[in-house]
């Protein structure tokens, strides 16, 4: 046991990831009284702006030693195998990191610190097939997850709910899809403007390969997540011992619209090409969320998708690319 933590702490896992990144700045600017230790696989990669802690979701021992280290007020679990597309190829893959990584790490946290307040990064996928029939998904509305990926995700809800303790807090937020600088090209608007950092960079011709455009998706800004992050932080007092919340900007438009706006922000002017590879073989016509019950609850509002977004996202693959 670490006794010399006297302050509150925070442990943020998948620190490196997406969301992770921008997350830790933000939680030492609100949170100054809080100590943030930060998790990842792999290393810190240039993470300042916390205490550094290593550990494997697959490991069960790293994760107590983990846990016992930080000592967590407030647990942040992001860490996850988070693409879909690759949970089609490697399904029992993701259900050791999603489902097992999240069962170690409730089971070290209710060993250690029962009455921590633990945040659990789900995804609006776990609504799947229900999005055919009811728009927009509202917290209530019934999960028939139609991937590896979001059955997984799905499953670490409901291990979270039996494996942590009475004391517990538990706080699951159903983020639909963010985008912003730092995302992997795995993802759809990543994917984008980075094919266009490479076009500007040949001279502004070239070909952008793409996958379904008429889909439509509710995008919002890397930092709406966070913010919903943040904000039940501090509504966590005033908030039930169980809780879920949908994490979106309330708006849909169709990936053809998103692949618009980068075009119209980038100086290439490419040839849109439709590729086999980049259709799924499992595809959603339409996903579109309420906000109202994280609204309400904790008076949190989206910015939405907005041409800082679309400029971020570019200048980051431009210096990437550069």
């Amino acid at each position: 046991m670490n006794s010399e933590i006297r302050h509150p702490s925070i442990l943020v896992t998948g620190a490196d990831g997406f969301i992770g990144a921008h997350l830790v700045r933000a939680l030492r600017s609100r949170f100054p009284d809080f100590v943030v230790f930060s998790s990842c696989r792999k290393g810190p990669r240039g993470l300042v702006d916390a205490h550094h802690l290593q550990a494997d979701m697959a490991d069960a021992a790293s994760i107590d030693r983990l846990v016992d280290q930080s000592r967590p007020d407030v647990v942040i679990h992001l860490a996850a195998q988070a693409s879909v597309g690759k949970s089609l190829e490697i399904g029992s893959d993701v259900w050791e990191v999603n489902v097992g990584g999240t069962r170690r790490l409730a089971s070290a946290v209710r060993a250690v610190k029962p009455d921590a307040c633990f945040i659990f990064a789900s995804s609006a996928e776990v609504y799947g097939d229900s999005f055919q029939s009811q728009l927009p998904m509202d917290e209530d509305s019934c999960p028939r997850p139609m991937t590896p990926y979001a059955r997984s995700k799905l499953a670490a809800e409901f291990v979270l709910r039996d494996t942590l303790g009475v004391d517990a807090q538990l706080i699951i937020l159903r983020f639909f899809n963010h985008v912003g600088p730092g995302q992997g090209e795995q993802f759809v608007a990543a994917s984008f403007a980075a094919q266009l950092a490479r076009i500007e960079r040949q001279g502004g011709v070239g070909r952008i390969e793409v996958g379904d455009l008429t889909a439509k998706r509710d995008f919002g800004d890397v930092r709406d997540a966070v913010a919903a992050i943040l904000a039940v932080i501090e509504a966590r007092g005033s908030l039930p011992a169980v809780n879920t919340f949908n994490v979106c900007s309330g708006e849909v438009r169709t990936v053809r619209d998103l692949l618009d706006k980068l075009i119209a922000g980038s100086t290439a002017r490419p040839e849109v090409v439709v590729s086999h590879d980049r259709l799924r073989s499992v595809e959603t016509p339409c996903a579109a969320g309420s906000i109202k019950s994280l609204s309400n609850a904790t008076g949190w509002s989206p910015g939405g998708l907005t041409d800082e977004t679309i400029k971020g996202i570019l200048d980051y693959w431009r210096q990437q690319t550069s």
